[in-house]
């Protein structure tokens, strides 16, 4: 699966959780386009906030650590967040 079928499954599945909240995956996106994410970045975000892990993440996506680690580097840098999980405590906090 390509990096755009993987973002667009993510971006899906996060719309249509059990709880069908997709008022929650809306606001969601409009408060990560303030960072100007790639398709990538947006992915690894989505999937952070679906509650994955680094190792998980790097899995999903068919990238090595280093690569995952380097491209968590770049979100950080974009967003000014000290860590992933400040950065999906920020976008979720309301």
């Amino acid at each position: 699966m390509g990096e755009a079928e993987l973002l667009s499954f993510v971006s899906f599945s996060l719309m249509h959780e059990s709880s069908g909240d997709s008022l929650f995956a809306e606001d969601t996106t409009s408060r990560m386009a303030r960072w100007d994410f790639t398709p990538a970045e947006t992915c690894t975000v989505l999937l952070a906030l679906r509650g994955l892990r680094a190792g998980e993440i790097a899995r999903t996506r068919g990238t090595s650590q280093n690569a995952h680690k380097s491209l968590v580097r770049t979100i950080l840098r974009k967003s000014g967040a000290q860590s992933l999980d400040a950065l999906v405590l920020t976008i979720i906090s309301p």
